[in-house]
């Protein structure tokens, strides 16, 4: 039993480890303001789901985007396994860009490598069969 117990531990504190990276590290380039007040703005099918920015990011002046599994929700929010959210300019709530699974196919939320600008910087991410 008292195995049953370490191993419940190990898993439980393990699933919610992952949206706990540390972003401190990260710099970005700060964009102009008519562009960054455009990321800030809630585009055509973008919205809020009560996902939370990972509090080590400093996206202030700019952003960066992450999959919804690397995230973690707020009370009553939730972050969708396979969203693309975007993370703008210290805001403490992410912005759901897309979510693949509500695409279909079975497509999953990776990094992109077809953007026109800075995708390694924003960490921009797109859908993929994997």
């Amino acid at each position: 039993m008292a195995y049953l117990f370490k191993f419940v531990l190990i898993l439980v504190l393990s699933s919610g480890a992952y949206g706990n990276k540390d972003y401190s590290n990260v710099k970005l380039t700060p964009l102009a303001k008519d562009h960054l007040e455009q990321m800030s703005a809630l585009m055509s099918k973008d919205r809020y789901t009560g996902c939370l920015c990972p509090a080590s990011l400093n996206s202030k002046g700019s952003y960066y985007t992450l999959c919804g599994h690397e995230l973690n929700p707020k009370a009553g929010g939730i972050c969708a396994k396979e969203g693309s959210y975007r993370c703008v300019n210290n805001q403490p709530e992410a912005i759901l860009q897309f979510d693949c699974a509500e695409k279909g196919g079975g497509l999953s939320c990776v990094e992109s490598t077809t953007c026109v600008l800075a995708c390694k910087e924003h960490n921009v991410k797109g859908c993929k069969r994997i």
